[in-house]
């Protein structure tokens, strides 16, 4: 019987720590063929629970991540941007209007390597972006 309860246990704890994971907004976009968009946001959603992250759970803030590839000169490399932002939205008016979305804090890696030194940039970019995050004080004034 108790054996039949802990794979049900086990989901309940990974569907709340994944849950905390994703409490902001992330969107992803790829020009990458290697990559999915929901491949990169399940990326960065599972890297965000080992880390951790400040990031508060307002509509105004998202996370955006963002990857292009290109094959390169050199055969079995590609030429590679993975962008990590966090960004703001924000809204002004007269006599400089705007209405959108400002990065407040960035991560790129950007290079030329095989398809999994490609990879490891991604993660390595979405590591160093979540660890910046976790020394974020989302209640401070950012004078």
């Amino acid at each position: 019987m108790i054996s039949r309860l802990i794979p049900s246990l086990l989901a309940v704890i990974a569907m709340f720590a994944a849950g905390h994971a994703a409490a902001f907004d992330i969107t992803a976009r790829t020009d990458n063929v290697l990559m999915t968009d929901e491949a990169m946001k399940a990326r960065a959603l599972e890297i965000a629970a080992e880390i951790g992250s400040n990031i508060p759970d307002d509509p105004r803030i998202r996370v955006s991540v963002y990857s292009r590839a290109l094959e390169s000169q050199f055969e079995g490399s590609l030429i590679y941007l993975h962008r990590v932002q966090l960004t703001k939205s924000f809204s002004s008016t007269p006599p400089y209007p705007f209405a959108g979305y400002l990065p407040l804090r960035s991560v790129e890696r950007y290079g030329v390597a095989a398809e999994d030194g490609m990879r490891e940039k991604f993660d390595e970019a979405l590591r160093v972006f979540f660890k910046q995050m976790l020394t974020v004080d989302p209640e401070a004034d950012p004078e």
